[in-house]
Formats: C-alpha cells, sequence, structure tokens
C-alpha cells in the first residue's frame, strides 16, 4: 500500500471531522521551482532539507543566533534564495527572521520596510524578487500585497477588508505585460487574482480557472506553471490534494490539471511547488513531499506522523 493510502486510511475520520467543523490549516505559499536543492518549514520555523535527484540540500545552521525557532505555532512563510543557503522566515505577525545553511553560515541581514502586526496573525506569504533576499513581498489575510526592502508597490484586485481568506502569492520573476513585476494572489474559494505595478502596458486579464467553490475555503495555494518566469498560467491546491488549472487573459486556456497525491475527504496538503511542464511536488501537512505529474518523490527530512505541523515549502 502507498503511502498516500496509510495516511489516508489512518486519518480519514479526523480529517472529514475537521472539514465538517470548517477547521482549516495555516495558509501556506506556493512557489516555482526548477533546480535540486530546497526545504519543508514546518509551524515551528525549523527548516528540513529535501534530496532531489541525489543532490541533498545543505542542512540550516539551526545553532545561529539569527535563526528564530518558535515553541508555538506561528511560521507562515518560507522564501530562499537562489544559492540555496539562506533566505528568510515570515512569521504570522509580519517579523521576517533569516535562516542560512550550512552549520556555521552567517546568516544575512533582515530586510528594512516590511510590514508588521504585533500580537495578531494575519501574514500569510512572502516571496522575493529574483536573485535577491533583500527585497519582495508579505501578502496579509485580506488580500493586502506589502513590498518590503524597496520593491516597488503594487496594486491588487482581490482585497477583503475584515476577512481572512488569502491564501496563498506567486510571484513573476521576470514580471509580464510590460510591469516590472507582477504576480497572483489565491483566495481560500479557488479564485486567482492578479496584482502588478504601476508601469504594466496591458492590464493583466481575468483569469479562468477549473477548480473553485464558493463559501468554502478549501484552496491552500498557487503556483505558476513554465518555470514561473514569464507565464500567466498555472495551479492551485485544494486540501485534499487536488491540482487545478487556471490562466490569465482574454480566451485563454488553462493547463490540463496533473495527477498527483490525493486524500479524499481529508484537509492535509499544505504547499505547492511547481517545476513547469505540468510537473512538481505538493507538500502535505506531515511533511511528505510527493511528486506529481511524473514527478518521481524526493527524499525529504523532519517527517512528523499524525502532526500536521508543516506549512510550506520552497525550491530555488
Amino acid at each position: 500500500m502507498s503511502r498516500s493510502r496509510r495516511l489516508w486510511a489512518a486519518c480519514a475520520a479526523l480529517g472529514a471531522t475537521a472539514l465538517a467543523l470548517g477547521v482549516s490549516a495555516s495558509p501556506v505559499l506556493a512557489r516555482h521551482g526548477t533546480d535540486s536543492m530546497g526545504y519543508t518549514m514546518d509551524a515551528y520555523g525549523v527548516l528540513h532539507p529535501l534530496t532531489i535527484g541525489g543532490t541533498a540540500s545543505p542542512a540550516e545552521d539551526s545553532g545561529s543566533a539569527s535563526m528564530h525557532h518558535w515553541t508555538w505555532k506561528i511560521a507562515r512563510g518560507l522564501a530562499e534564495q537562489n544559492n540555496h543557503t539562506d533566505g528568510l522566515v515570515l512569521d504570522g505577525w509580519g517579523g521576517l527572521h533569516a535562516w542560512c545553511a550550512p552549520t556555521s553560515c552567517t546568516a544575512p541581514a533582515v530586510p528594512s520596510g516590511a510590514p508588521y502586526w504585533a500580537g495578531w496573525d494575519i501574514a500569510r506569504g512572502i516571496v522575493l524578487l529574483s536573485g535577491s533576499i533583500t527585497q519582495g513581498y508579505i501578502l496579509d489575510g485580506w488580500g493586502g500585497v506589502h513590498p518590503f526592502g524597496g520593491a516597488p508597490a503594487v496594486t491588487t484586485t482581490g482585497y477583503w477588508k475584515g476577512w481572512d481568506i488569502a491564501r496563498g502569492i506567486e510571484l513573476n520573476p521576470a514580471g509580464t505585460n510590460g510591469c516590472t513585476q507582477s504576480g497572483f494572489v489565491v483566495d481560500g474559494w479557488g479564485g486567482v487574482h492578479p496584482f502588478f505595478t504601476s508601469d504594466c502596458t496591458s492590464p493583466i486579464g481575468v483569469v479562468t480557472t477549473t477548480g473553485y467553490w464558493k463559501g468554502w475555503d478549501i484552496v491552500r495555494g498557487v503556483a505558476l506553471d513554465n518555470d514561473g518566469k514569464t507565464s500567466n498560467a498555472g495551479y492551485t491546491l485544494d486540501g485534499w490534494g487536488g491540482i487545478h488549472g487556471w490562466c490569465a487573459g482574454t480566451g485563454c486556456t488553462p493547463p490540463a490539471s496533473p495527477s498527483g497525491p490525493y486524500w479524499k475527504g481529508w484537509d492535509i496538503a499544505r504547499g505547492l511547488v511547481s517545476l513547469g511542464s505540468g510537473t512538481g511536488y505538493v507538500l502535505d501537512g506531515w511533511g511528505g513531499v510527493h511528486g506529481y505529474g511524473g514527478q518521481a518523490d524526493p527524499g525529504f527530512s523532519g517527517y512528523s506522523s499524525g502532526n500536521d505541523q508543516f506549512r510550506d515549502m520552497d525550491l530555488n
């Protein structure tokens, strides 16, 4: 029996109860990735290396004075720089915390200008500008996209004041439609909403989705296809592991939904990474990482059977 089926057999009843009660896990960030190193992150802020194609990510320097590992489940987002050895962790209050690998490394300085909501668990995701660890955007639960480190301001097309419903953010590193920066936010019902800088030569079109559940907060992440570079198409991830194509622009055709892990009735899928061309990885709440679209499962550390505590995953 596959690991996915064993997980479902063990906890289907628990997952169904959670859904009936309207319980959902903390939203996660989904991101593209084309290289062979990455990490998963648990809710306490601890990073766990992945092994992809025989190449292992360097171990996080948990002894660094700059690291923040909490005793409560407050970590919300993970961002890795292109060199695989440092990045940022986002906490629920909006705090940014630098990390580095391997052991005895020096963590980078924390960027300035980030929003902070002391005592309020409302930060939901983080993305970095391509090749940068000092500039990027933080997503709040109402749909606000906040620049830090001097990243340009953006216009959002999805904002829900007073409603914690934004669930994921994805940045198009090359921009599109003439924009310096652009990207997408997904809400819990499955709607995908563009954001962009003021220099766009033409508006990013209305998004066509293949997965939308009005009134049901079940979507957990969003990712661009085509290696996340110039595409206005990608996938959303629902809590049961379903992967659903979407695209932006008049008359566009969403990519076909690829095959992958699926836990019917159990809200346990937590993160989505696209490798392009309909392949990538899904993170489950126990820390398992599963290939989709024919991609082989990578090796992973930190698996916590029966404990829904993993919140994010990043490759770069």
